[in-house]
């Protein structure tokens, strides 16, 4: 059954966010589809004053959740039960990197994707082309993205401690279509070992670097 939603947002820009409430007990947005107490403690915080659920239909109750800071407790305690060594404790130290950043969203619309690798990426050597992590089974974006100027500096910052954060636990580069302006150490770790012979190409075929925007190689001496 199709629910309808009425909410009024604390600022214009937030009617940008998906309908969601929380009545007697149920979480719902659009036709039903059950939503994360994260995404619900976002939108309190940040975009809804008020909601009024028309018709919730025959939708199941919403359980009980634990707060982001219970889930990390949670988890350390199982990590610690485990007794895990390397590699496995990397895994879940960016696990719980994640539920620390992913749980507290400087904005509504800021996000984290991520991206499965696999099939035919693998199936290439990675020094066959450009792109090095051939190796690779996951690649992320970390987004921070607000329609207000004056949430500039707090997105900024919270995309950086996240990226910063994470990073420990990466293979060390990126998908440069995925990246900003980032600085020349970081377009190198992204190309990693193949970045010498781009650079012997760059010089052949642009030696005064014309083309120098994005994620650029300079050409080598």
């Amino acid at each position: 059954m199709a629910v309808r939603i009425h909410l009024q947002f604390a600022t214009a820009q937030m009617r940008l966010a998906r309908p969601i409430s929380d009545v007697n007990g149920r979480l719902v947005a659009g036709v039903g589809t059950m939503l994360s107490a994260g995404v619900l403690r976002v939108l309190r915080s940040m975009a809804v004053q008020s909601v009024m659920v028309e018709e919730a239909g025959d939708l199941e109750p919403w359980r009980q959740v634990r707060t982001v800071e219970e889930e990390q407790a949670a988890l350390a305690e199982r990590f610690a039960r485990e007794n895990v060594t390397p590699p496995l404790a990397e895994i879940q130290a960016a696990i719980a990197r994640h539920l620390e950043y992913g749980g507290h969203l400087p904005t509504l619309l800021s996000t984290m994707h991520l991206y499965p690798i696999n099939g035919a990426v693998h199936r290439v050597g990675k020094n066959d082309t450009a792109f090095s992590y051939r190796n690779s089974t996951w690649g992320s974006v970390i987004a921070g993205i607000d329609p207000d100027p004056a949430n500039a500096t707090k997105i900024k910052d919270w995309t950086i401690a996240y990226w910063e954060a994470l990073h420990p636990y990466s293979a060390g580069g990126a998908y440069v279509n995925m990246m900003m302006d980032e600085g020349q150490e970081r377009v190198k770790a992204s190309y990693r070992d193949n970045y010498a012979r781009l650079a012997q190409v760059k010089a052949t075929y642009d030696p005064t670097n014309l083309f120098h925007m994005n994620q650029n190689i300079k050409p080598s001496a």
